[in-house]
This record gives structure tokens, C-alpha cells and sequence, in this order.
């Protein structure tokens, strides 16, 4: 978010936009809560939680400043050049879409870290791809992963004939009854076309 500002701040005309740049800080309570959260003291688990509510602030920060830039924006008060205006509209529209996720991730954090709630509704696991869930896989070294599972169905030749986003973790056997049903009506749907 905070490149986004300084695209911002830099193609706007007679821009007084000082953009605070976090990622120093940011890196430093990254490494603390990685080096915190391999110690199982209390003493390590209580630095884990200083750590989080550090990069929080931080969070907190960026998110405060993203706000403050969009309302600017549509205010008017700030204003493109003409020859950075794309790229401007483009940081914009960047903003607007991670803001809402910025702010989910922040009331996540600070249920699972400050109040030690693990179950969080709607959990995003990951900025980027905000449609990813945890899949369960059952391996001893691998227990989770994370994305999406995808059914791909094939024909003859490895064909592929249809394809699905499962919602949920599904097993196999849930699968191959709507793989049959998608074939069967593919198979249906050509030989009535076929018979005109």
C-alpha cells in the first residue's frame, strides 16, 4: 500500500502528500515475531504478542494514511497530472481494492493474537488471493495447504471436458458424481446437436 501512496503522492500536481514509508519497521517486527514464535517460553510468547501489536500499529498506520489519500482524492484536493493520470487512477483503484482486505486481516490478527480466538469468519489468508482457504491434506509433514482444489474432468486422449472450483475441502467421492453428470450432459448435449 505504501508503493501505491508514492505513485500517488508522486503524480498528483503540487502534491504537500508526505507518504511514511513502513517497510524497515515492518521487516524488523517480521524477523522479531519469526524469532519470537520458534521459543516456547512465556517469555517468548509474550515478546510474540509485543511484536504483533507493533505491526499492527504499523498496519494501522498505512491503512489511516490510505484512508486519508482516497478521501483527498475524491474531495479533490489532490489532483493528477495529466501525464501521470493513469497511473494515479491505477494506484487508486489498487487502494480501494485492498483497503477492505487490509482492514479484515488487522480484526483478524488482532482476534487470533490479542484475544486467542483460532476461528475467525471469513479468514484471508493472503492479500493477493483473498478466494484462498485451507485445505487439510493429512500428511505428517504437510498437514495444510493453501488455494483452492480444482476437478478437472477428461475424455479419451486426455480431452478436457468440463472443470469446477470446489467451495470446501471435498474428498474424491464427492467429485465424481457431478464429473459424471457434467459428462453425461456433455455427451447428451452433442449427440442431440449430432442428430439435427
Amino acid at each position: 500500500m505504501s508503493r501505491y501512496l508514492q505513485r500517488i503522492g508522486q503524480g498528483c500536481q503540487e502534491s504537500k502528500l508526505r507518504i511514511v514509508n513502513h517497510a524497515r519497521a515492518t521487516k524488523h517486527r517480521v524477523l522479531e515475531i519469526g524469532r519470537a514464535a520458534r521459543t516456547f517460553t512465556q517469555a517468548g510468547q509474550e515478546q510474540l504478542k509485543q511484536s504483533y501489536k507493533k505491526l499492527i500499529g504499523l498496519t494501522q498506520a498505512v491503512r489511516a494514511q490510505a484512508a486519508a489519500v482516497l478521501k483527498a482524492l475524491q474531495c479533490g484536493q489532490l489532483v493528477a497530472q495529466p501525464e501521470a493520470f493513469l497511473k494515479v487512477f491505477a494506484a487508486e483503484a489498487s487502494l480501494k481494492h485492498y483497503l477492505p482486505l487490509v482492514e479484515k486481516v488487522i480484526t483478524q490478527s488482532q482476534a487470533r493474537i490479542l484475544q486467542a480466538q483460532t476461528r475467525h469468519p471469513d479468514k484471508i489468508l493472503s492479500l493477493f488471493e483473498p478466494h484462498s482457504v485451507v485445505i487439510g491434506k493429512g500428511k505428517a509433514h504437510k498437514p495444510n495447504e493453501f488455494g483452492r482444489l480444482v476437478r478437472i474432468d477428461e475424455v479419451e486422449k486426455g480431452l478436457v471436458s468440463n472443470y469446477a472450483v470446489a467451495l470446501g475441502n471435498l474428498c474424491d467421492q464427492q467429485q465424481w458424481v457431478p464429473a459424471l453428470e457434467a459428462h453425461l450432459q456433455l455427451v447428451w448435449s452433442s449427440t442431440s446437436i449430432g442428430c439435427c
